[in-house]
């Protein structure tokens, strides 16, 4: 089973696109999918589905930030922050692909009173297996291209982590500044499949 997160705002158009392109390959290969896109993108919505089902795959797609060493993403209520993933005590999903800037920073300001609480270490201490974000910002259209190409790779039996060089070998050249593809960072065991990251009982 799936959950795919996604909302537009008025300065990035592609998420919700790419929360319905991963879905349809999630399901070629016999995934329940559930998304919650636009208004039903929400903190409340996010949790619930969290808590209330074991999700095999949790795939989030637009706005991070990092405020004060917390990782924040933009859903349509306002901000979901690392801290209220600690809340959570059960549901974590095996595997976590945060597809926004700035969600694998350890640190924005050197000097901070604040511990770092990334993304992958609130889903890690959560229960995840597999986390992937990002170390900086990345551009728009490389980043949905890149993340509908890693399921694609994963999906097909790849090793978590050749999926990820793989993807990477294919947008390497893309006329993007941010080197989008260099962003990414892979929490977890980079040589087992996705079918040896999922309970064995819920393998798809």
């Amino acid at each position: 089973k799936a959950l795919l997160v996604g909302l537009n705002y008025d300065d990035l158009t592609f998420p919700e696109n790419e929360v319905n392109e991963i879905s349809e390959i999630l399901q070629e290969y016999d995934f329940k999918v559930t998304t919650l896109l636009g208004q039903k993108a929400t903190k409340t919505n996010v949790k619930k589905q969290l808590k209330r089902k074991s999700y095999d795959v949790f795939h989030f797609t637009g706005h991070g930030n990092v405020e004060k060493n917390t990782g924040l993403v933009s859903l349509y209520d306002g901000s979901l922050s690392t801290s209220e993933i600690d809340e959570l005590n059960v549901g974590a999903p095996n595997f976590v692909f945060v597809n926004a800037c700035l969600t694998s920073v350890e640190s924005t300001h050197k000097k901070s009173i604040f511990p770092s609480y990334t993304w992958a270490k609130a889903f890690l201490e959560y229960g995840s297996n597999i986390f992937i974000g990002t170390l900086w910002s990345i551009e728009d259209k490389t980043s949905s291209d890149f993340a509908k190409e890693y399921y694609r790779r994963i999906l097909d039996d790849n090793s978590i982590g050749e999926a990820m060089k793989k993807a990477r070998t294919k947008f390497k050249n893309a006329n993007d500044g941010y080197y989008t593809s260099l962003a990414y960072v892979l929490y977890g065991n980079p040589s087992i499949t996705l079918s040896e990251v999922l309970p064995k009982e819920r393998v798809n």
